[in-house]
C-alpha cells in the first residue's frame, strides 16, 4: 500500500469538505468558556507558541472534557477527530460536523479519516489529536501508550505539532491549566521504526509540560475569540 499516494490524494475525494460553521462554533465556544470559568479555576499559558497557520495540536487525554477545553484554550477554530460511534445518531452527528468534528474508526487504518485530516491541515486549520488514542484511567500526570497517528499526519502534511498538557483534575472550582509548548517539526521517513521514535518524542514533549508544576502557578487566563 502506497502511503504517500494516499496522502497525495487528500482533498480530492467527494467526502472531503470543511463543514465547520463559524457562527455556531463561536457561540458554543463562548458558552463553554462561561461554563469552564464557572466550574473550574481555569488558566491557559503558552498561547504565544500557537502557530498562525495549520498545526496538529496534541495533548494528554483523561476525560471527555478535554476536547472542548482545548477548543476554549485555542484562540481560533480547531477541528477534531472523534470515534465513529458518536455519529450513529444522525442529528447529533450532523451537529458534530458543524462544530468541526469528523469520525475515525479506532484500532485500524482509516483512510477516509486520514484524508479528511490532511484536508483540514492543508486548508490552514488546526487539528486536535490525542496521541494516546483514547481516554486513560490513570492519574492526570501519567501518560498511556502512544499511537502513531499524530506523527504520521505531521510528517505527511509538513505542518508543525503544537504540544499541550491539561494539568489538574476536573472538579468544582479546582485549578486546571492548559499549557502550550513550542511547536515541533517532524521530518524524515515514515517507516514503522522512525514513526515510533517520532511518536515517543511527541509524548515526551507532553510529559515535560505535565511535569512543569501544579496548575495555576503561572500567569495566564482563558480568553474567548
Amino acid at each position: 500500500m502506497a502511503l504517500r499516494g494516499h496522502a497525495a490524494q487528500a482533498g480530492q475525494h467527494p467526502f472531503m469538505s470543511l463543514t465547520l460553521k463559524p457562527g455556531l462554533y463561536r457561540v458554543l465556544k463562548v458558552l463553554l468558556l462561561l461554563f469552564f470559568r464557572s466550574y473550574l479555576r481555569l488558566h491557559v499559558t503558552g498561547q504565544e507558541w500557537i502557530p498562525h497557520g495549520a498545526c496538529v495540536v496534541i495533548a494528554n487525554h483523561r476525560s471527555n472534557m478535554d476536547p472542548p477545553l482545548i477548543g476554549v484554550a485555542m484562540p481560533r477554530p480547531i477541528y477534531y477527530m472523534a470515534k465513529e460511534e458518536l455519529f450513529r445518531f444522525a442529528l447529533f452527528g450532523r451537529f458534530l460536523t458543524w462544530i468541526g468534528v469528523f469520525p475515525v474508526r479506532r484500532g485500524r487504518y482509516d483512510r477516509r479519516a486520514i484524508n479528511q485530516a490532511l484536508c483540514v491541515l492543508r486548508a490552514g486549520y488546526a487539528l486536535s489529536v490525542f496521541p494516546e488514542g483514547t481516554r486513560q484511567r490513570h492519574g492526570r500526570g501519567t501518560l498511556g501508550p502512544e499511537r502513531d497517528g499524530a506523527a504520521l499526519l505531521a510528517v505527511w502534511s509538513g505542518v508543525p505539532v503544537l504540544p499541550a498538557a491539561i494539568v489538574g483534575n476536573y472538579g468544582w472550582r479546582q485549578p486546571v491549566e492548559v499549557r502550550f509548548g513550542p511547536p515541533i517539526r517532524l521530518e524524515g521517513p515514515v517507516r514503522s521504526k522512525d514513526l515510533a521514535e517520532k511518536s515517543r518524542r511527541l509524548m515526551l514533549e507532553i510529559q515535560g509540560l505535565l511535569d512543569a508544576g501544579p496548575p495555576g502557578r503561572r500567569s495566564g487566563c482563558a480568553t474567548g475569540s
